[in-house]
């Protein structure tokens, strides 16, 4: 397969996911691994194809709020793994600050990196057409997400991502949890500990945003099939939701002024900041995550701003280059474009 087929063979092949049915996620990324033989060696993608995909990957409005396609280091030659070391890893907003950076190049084999994300957290992955196939589940696992009481109370804000890949010899889940409430109390260790026992680890989904846990299977080996794993993974998140969701009552009861306090300054912070670093901004949209899911009206949905904001993702559509302040005064300028209609709380 050559660059040139890529995108109208994702085309073809992903389902069509409604957008209504998806409007509390987070990303709703589905993380496909791809390998993509038959590029030759050391040929490379260049920039047009990268943007191509880059566009096709955040254009598509059927999927839930974007697809993060992905793909492994795998074996690679030291001479190429120093040529990602330089060109990526040193890039502020590249795959070492975590988030959702956009990697196309060739490893020795032909195949295909398609993707970064969560730390250089690359994993094996088989051939292109043995993954390709593995799309056709997913029609599947939409209904029976749909049908889930866990999705349903993840529709209200606590599940915000769900994405099962395969990964060579099993599968590896990830989902991450928003908990503000939670998190408000200092409840995420004592909820979610227990969940070791089950196979399961977490961790805040990047440093310092304590209200957004990364939750995944300890390891892909010997695991059973994405959709087993899934309800499996469903069934021990019901009492976390179920916790969650009394947090949030509680806070209501008896912490609404503190609340809305917090939640009018990220408000006002969104509306008038000249810079705001994506660290500072995801603390604020964890509030205004949680207002929007109490009822309150707000300018634009939170969801989609997490993945246009992220460091990554703004240089990429900005064109600008990757210095800190520049990314900071843009997020800030897209923000108060956002937010200068006000909201309703």
């Amino acid at each position: 397969m050559n660059t040139d087929e890529l995108i109208p063979t994702l085309r073809r092949r992903l389902p069509a996911w409604s957008p209504a049915d998806s409007g509390e996620l987070l990303y709703g990324r589905l993380r496909l691994s791809l390998n993509l033989n038959g590029l030759p060696f050391p040929a490379r993608l260049g920039s047009a194809e990268r943007q191509a995909l880059h566009s096709y990957v955040l254009g598509r409005e059927d999927l839930l709020e974007g697809l993060e396609l992905r793909c492994t280091l795998g074996e690679m030659p030291p001479d190429e793994q120093e040529f990602l070391e330089e060109r990526w890893l040193a890039e502020p907003g590249g795959i070492g600050q975590g988030d959702a950076e956009l990697l196309l190049a060739c490893d020795e084999h032909g195949g295909m990196l398609v993707g970064a994300h969560d730390h250089l957290s690359f994993h094996v992955i088989g051939t292109c057409e043995e993954l390709l196939s593995g799309l056709n589940w997913l029609d599947s696992r939409r209904r029976m997400l749909e049908q889930s009481p866990g999705l349903a109370l993840g529709r209200q804000g606590e599940l915000v991502v769900s994405s099962p890949f395969l990964c060579g010899h099993g599968t590896l889940l990830s989902l991450v949890l928003h908990l503000p409430g939670l998190a408000w109390w200092g409840q995420i260790e004592s909820t979610l500990d227990p969940l070791y026992d089950e196979g399961f680890s977490y961790r805040t989904w990047q440093e310092g945003f304590g209200d957004f846990i990364l939750l995944e299977n300890l390891s892909a080996q010997n695991d059973p099939d994405p959709r087993t794993l899934l309800n499996r993974a469903l069934e021990i998140l019901n009492p976390v939701f179920a916790r969650e969701s009394n947090a949030r009552a509680e806070l209501r009861a008896h912490r609404e002024l503190e609340l809305q306090d917090r939640i009018h300054r990220a408000l006002a912070l969104c509306a008038g900041s000249r810079m705001m670093s994506y660290s500072e901004f995801v603390e604020h949209a964890s509030m205004l995550r949680l207002a929007s899911q109490m009822g309150h009206s707000l300018p634009c949905p939170i969801s989609p701003l997490l993945l246009e904001l992220a460091p990554a993702h703004l240089q990429q559509s900005s064109g600008e280059s990757g210095d800190g302040r520049r990314m900071a005064r843009l997020r800030a300028d897209r923000l108060r474009e956002v937010f200068s209609a006000g909201a309703d709380v």
